[in-house]
């Protein structure tokens, strides 16, 4: 939207327009620190290394998903210093994304390769425990900012401009409860916070 339509037909002030960068550039640094996120993971992706302790699971959550599926060449699944090949459907053993893209699993068909002994064929695939022993590569992020996330910004930015251009005045609101409460005790409205916890990095076992 151009600010010619906003209100009169005219420019913003200066300080206005800085106002409102400073608030974008803000809220942008803000939701990379408490997500856990590397730059421009919202804003288009990247491919991620990861070298894991093996789970002796099936599968392996990855920390930086979805999984981008459009892109499964670029994906490298390596367990005990052996790579592992991509699994062609049921019955074929090897990797595979499942569905959401938020981890990565092993299906049976063959064994995993351990370092002085001879491959365990008819076993299935596992992340074998081991410290380190995991390797994962694969492109992950967003192609573009999720809607809620842009979203939330957006209202967030809103509350921040808004106290800021009204400094001395709508500072303090009465719930019916009779409590006070203080817009300016929080850098950030609580729902957007909440909403940030579906976009934290963590890390999850699967046993």
């Amino acid at each position: 939207m151009q600010w010619s339509q906003v209100g009169q037909q005219s420019a913003p002030p200066e300080n206005l327009v800085s106002t409102v960068e400073e608030i974008v550039s803000g809220v942008s640094s803000f939701v990379y620190w408490a997500t856990g996120r590397a730059d421009g993971y919202f804003t288009g992706g990247d491919t991620y290394t990861e070298v894991r302790d093996g789970n002796g699971s099936h599968k392996m959550y990855v920390l930086n998903g979805p999984i981008d599926t459009t892109k499964l060449s670029e994906v490298s699944v390596m367990v005990d210093a052996r790579g592992i090949p991509q699994s062609s459907g049921c019955g074929s053993g090897g990797w595979f994304v499942e569905q959401g893209g938020s981890s990565i699993a092993l299906r049976p068909g063959g064994g995993i390769y351990r370092q002085g002994q001879s491959p365990w064929w008819g076993r299935p695939f596992r992340f074998s425990h081991g410290i380190g022993n995991v390797s994962l590569a694969y492109p992950g992020g967003y192609s573009e900012v999720p809607e809620d996330l842009f979203l939330g910004c957006l209202a967030a930015g809103t509350v921040l401009l808004n106290r800021r251009l009204r400094e001395d005045e709508g500072g303090r609101a009465t719930p019916q409860t009779g409590s006070v409460t203080s817009y300016r005790s929080w850098a950030y409205p609580p729902a957007f916070r909440l909403m940030l916890q579906n976009y934290k990095r963590t890390s999850c076992w699967a046993g």
